[in-house]
Formats: C-alpha cells, structure tokens, sequence
C-alpha cells in the first residue's frame, strides 16, 4: 500500500508551529500496468504575526513515502529511514504568508491491476504534537475500472476525490 508521513520541525527559535495551517494535496495516477506517478503537494499558511514569541515560520520537512517510491523532483535526494523513503527539505514561511513545495515520486507495481479488482489503500501517520492538518486526495484510476465502495467519484474524468482532516493515523 501507499504511506505517507510528514515531520515538521520548527528551527526558528520561535512558536510560530502554533500558527501554521498546513493543507497536504495528493495527486496520484495509478496506470494500467499498476504502477503509479504521484505528487505530493504540501501548502502551509502562517496565520500569525512578526511580533515575539511569533515570527518567520523557519521550517525544516521530512516526508516519509512507502520504499519503492522513486523521487522525480529534482534537487531531493532521496535517503531510506526506518523501512520508507524519505526526502527532507527547507520549507520557510513569513508571518501572513503562504509556502508551498512540491515532491512528486512514482511507485513500479503499486497496485496489482492483473485480475478483476485492485485495491487502494494508504496509510497516513500524523505527527506527535502536530494538532490536525487538512488531506485532499485525488486519485486517477485506470481506463476501464470502475470503483467499488466509493461515493462521489467522477467517471467521466475516472477520478476519485477525498477530503479528510489528519487528526490522529489514519
């Protein structure tokens, strides 16, 4: 199955995490062949201000994907910890501003789409002391499936969307 983990550390010296709404936005397109090409979209608005113990958002990111996963971005250097795949970067944020970063990955035999039926399933691990962040996922699945169990997907586009706000491991 897919994972997916974020670790956010704040090295700025301040409490500016208190006022950071962070919205992750996951794109996945699962082929025919059952390999799939992700991007994984993370947005975080700093709804604080620049006055003390507030400030400049200086944040260090972790995430963690399932170990068969193959960074495409360029400039991530991709590093195994604790059985995942793991890329760590710099993701700054100003007070009353909004950052965003993008790491976009692709996984060889994701899903075993050689009989009738596939399944999809992730895991999402929340960071301990990190309160909730918001989790919009929109899938793309194969020319000629069709999904079972699943409300709201749209067929003529073969997508299916999901909005879910990460409050616990999910």
């Amino acid at each position: 199955g897919d994972y997916l983990m974020l670790s956010d550390s704040n090295l700025g010296s301040n409490k500016s995490s208190l006022n950071i709404a962070e919205t992750v936005n996951q794109n996945i397109i699962i082929n025919s062949s059952g390999s799939a090409n992700e991007s994984l979209t993370v947005v975080r608005k700093h709804n604080g201000s620049n006055t003390w113990p507030d400030g400049v958002n200086t944040n260090f990111l972790r995430v963690l994907l399932p170990l068969p996963a193959q960074i495409d971005s360029p400039g991530l250097t991709p590093q195994v910890m604790s059985g995942k795949t793991s890329v760590a970067y710099w993701q700054n944020t100003n007070p009353g501003a909004v950052s965003q970063s993008v790491v976009n990955y692709h996984r060889d035999d994701a899903v075993n789409t050689s009989g009738d039926s596939f399944e999809y399933d992730i895991t999402i691990q929340k960071q301990p002391g990190i309160v909730s962040y918001n989790w919009n996922l929109y899938l793309v699945y194969p020319e000629g499936w069709k999904p079972q169990n699943v409300e709201g997907y749209d067929a003529n586009n073969r997508q299916i969307y999901m909005n879910q706000t990460i409050s616990k491991d999910s």
